[in-house]
C-alpha cells in the first residue's frame, strides 16, 4: 500500500512540474510580446498605401532593432521618428535600435513598393519580420514578430 502511495505523489508532482514548465514557456514567448497589425495611411501626394504597425501591450518598453520585408519590393517609412527617441537613445546609451515604444503605445511604419518596380502582382507573398528586444533586459534576444502576406491583400489593405 505504501507503494501505491508514492507512486501517487510522483505522480501529481510530476504534473504540477509539467504545468509549470508549460507556464514558463508561456511567460517567455507569449506575454507582453509586441502585435503586429496590418493597415493603411495616406502617402505623397493623398495616395493610399498599406501600413504595419507595432503595438506594444506589455509592462515594459521595447525596443525595435531591425525592419526586414523579402523579397525586397517595398521600402517602409517610420512615421513617428520624432517621438523623442534621441532623449531616451542617450538615457539609456543605445545606439543599434530604430525606435522604442513605450508602454501602451504603437508605432505606425508607412510601406510603398520601389518605384522602379513593374508590378507587385508579380509575387506570390511579402514576408516582415520585425526584430525587438524588451527595454529592461536589452541584451536578451525575442523571437522576430512576423506577417506574410500577398501583394494583393496588402493593396486591397491600402483601399479600405
Amino acid at each position: 500500500m505504501e507503494v501505491g502511495l508514492w507512486d501517487t505523489i510522483k505522480s501529481i508532482g510530476s504534473i504540477g512540474g509539467l504545468v509549470s514548465a508549460g507556464f514558463l514557456v508561456y511567460d517567455r514567448l507569449v506575454k507582453d510580446r509586441p502585435i503586429i497589425n496590418l493597415s493603411n495611411t495616406t502617402g505623397v501626394g493623398g495616395k493610399k498605401w498599406p501600413a504595419f504597425q507595432i503595438v506594444n501591450p506589455g509592462r515594459t518598453p521595447i525596443i525595435i532593432t531591425s525592419v526586414r520585408i523579402t523579397p525586397k519590393i517595398l521600402k517602409w517609412y517610420d512615421f513617428d521618428s520624432e517621438k523623442g527617441d534621441n532623449f531616451l537613445r542617450y538615457m539609456y546609451g543605445l545606439n543599434d535600435y530604430l525606435c522604442i515604444i513605450q508602454t501602451g503605445e504603437f508605432r505606425k511604419f508607412h510601406v510603398e513598393p520601389y518605384e522602379d518596380l513593374p508590378s507587385l502582382e508579380l509575387y506570390t507573398s511579402v514576408e516582415i519580420v520585425v526584430g525587438w528586444r524588451r527595454l529592461d533586459r536589452p541584451r536578451r534576444w525575442q523571437m522576430p514578430l512576423r506577417v506574410t502576406v500577398s501583394p494583393h491583400e496588402l493593396l486591397e489593405i491600402a483601399k479600405v
